[in-house]
């Protein structure tokens, strides 16, 4: 939206397996976020042109907890793991 106020300049319907807080990218032409799609978290890229989505990351079956880019979005930390079987 612009900052202005009006009407949305680009919208997207995210999908049910669609989890997290979006995040731009360093361009500004798409955001990340997390999709259940495979079975476990993976990040994935969305365009805002809408060009097809695209899979950014191939976690295994442990749990994606979060991600963060660099200053020049060349790189990634993702802390993953499992949650515990009891809280204390």
């Amino acid at each position: 939206m612009p900052i202005e106020g009006g009407a949305p300049l680009k919208s997207f319907d995210l999908l049910p397996t669609t989890i997290g807080s979006p995040e731009w990218s360093a361009d500004g032409k798409s955001v990340s976020m997390g999709d259940t799609r495979t079975g476990t978290t993976n990040l994935w890229s969305f365009p805002l042109d809408g060009s097809p989505m695209k899979q950014l990351t191939d976690v295994k079956p442990d749990e994606f907890i979060n991600r963060e880019w660099s200053v020049d979005h060349k790189s990634m930390v993702i802390t993953r793991g499992g949650l515990p079987a009891t809280w204390f």
